[in-house]
């Protein structure tokens, strides 16, 4: 069970952060423009941070100060 514990606590920690660490390289290299972000995936890109980094928040809520 420590081990399960330990599992999950880092995957929801590390997640958004590594999700966030892509979009910054992926939005500041320069790439070919076929391989560039389009509006539409840069506002999609944007919503699912905020959905990772809203569900790491509910995650620290329910795991430490519920």
């Amino acid at each position: 069970m420590p081990m399960l514990n330990f599992a999950m606590i880092m995957a929801f920690v590390t997640t958004p952060v590594f999700a966030l660490l892509n979009y910054i390289l992926v939005s500041k290299t320069d790439l070919p423009k076929a391989l560039q972000m389009g509006s539409k995936l840069k506002a999609l890109s944007i919503i699912g941070l905020i959905y990772l980094f809203g569900f790491l928040a509910v995650f620290i809520w329910w795991k430490w100060l519920m």
